[in-house]
This record gives structure tokens, C-alpha cells and sequence, in this order.
């Protein structure tokens, strides 16, 4: 399984963006070798880290979870890319975790982001059709190992 992040950053928390490509790829590394279904090789999550301010939340609208299996063009080269079996998800960030981003040392920051990711996949109710056999428990029970990993290193 691969695994990718990608946060969209508010400029206040800029500085948190060095932490997040950290765990991105920790929680790459993690992955590698683990599967959970055949409909799913690659899952990439965006991450909206953006406060709220009226009149923009259109700009910041996650998207629904989306599944992506065929060969694309470039809409900047032209050149085809095939992507195979790759789950997308949207999380936008609240506020309260955007302050302890702020606020936090470079461990706290990844829990944060891993709670929220972990959050949101508790709750997601519904996959893309194709992504059925999508094994999202034995996921979710690997992703809390990697994060008990992570609060074992902060104390």
C-alpha cells in the first residue's frame, strides 16, 4: 500500500509543512509492505489546513472520497499516466486542531494530523463503489499501531 500527503497550507502554518512531508513519509515507510484489498494499491490524502474566514470557504471545500483506475492525460503536458486502484480523500482541518498545530512541538503536530486523519475514516460511511473490498478496520487498527509508535516516542 502506498500512502501520500498532500496539505494545502494557511500561511500562518507554513512553518508546519516540513513536519507534515515527515510523516508523510513515515507513514509511507509504515505502509509499504501491507495490503488491504485488491481494489485498493494507493490511497492519497489532502489535507485543507486553512482557517476559516467567511466569504472563502468555497475555495476550501473537501471533495467526496474518489477512486481513480485508468490512464489520464496531463492537462499541462499532454502526456498519458496510468493510475491504477488509487482511493482519494479530502480533510479539511477545524480550527481548534489548526491552533494546536500552531502551538504544538513536531510530534504533537503528527498526532494531530493523524487524528484527524483517523478520525475521519471512523466516520466515513460510504467508499467509492470500486473500493468495496477496501479492508478499512484492519487499516484503521494498523494507522492507531502507527500513532501509539508515535505518543510511545513522546514520552
Amino acid at each position: 500500500m502506498k500512502i501520500s500527503i498532500t496539505p494545502t497550507f494557511d500561511t500562518e502554518l507554513s512553518s508546519g509543512a516540513s513536519i507534515v512531508h515527515e510523516l508523510a513519509k513515515e507513514l509511507g515507510l509504515f505502509f509499504e509492505d501491507k495490503e488491504y484489498g485488491d481494489s485498493v494499491q494507493k490511497i492519497g490524502i489532502g489535507l485543507l489546513m486553512v482557517f476559516h474566514r467567511p466569504g472563502f470557504e468555497h475555495l476550501f471545500k473537501p471533495r467526496r472520497p474518489y477512486y481513480v483506475d485508468k490512464e489520464i492525460e496531463s492537462p499541462l503536458t499532454g502526456e498519458k499516466i496510468k493510475v491504477e486502484k488509487y482511493l482519494g480523500i479530502e480533510i479539511r482541518l477545524k480550527d481548534n486542531a489548526l491552533d494546536s498545530i500552531m502551538k504544538g512541538t513536531p510530534v504533537e503536530v503528527q498526532l494531530v494530523v493523524l487524528s484527524v486523519i483517523y478520525d475521519y475514516l471512523m466516520t466515513l460511511d460510504k467508499l467509492p463503489l470500486k473500493a468495496r473490498d477496501f479492508k478499512k478496520k484492519q487499516f484503521l487498527a494498523d494507522l492507531d499501531r502507527f500513532k501509539k509508535q508515535l505518543e510511545t516516542a513522546l514520552s
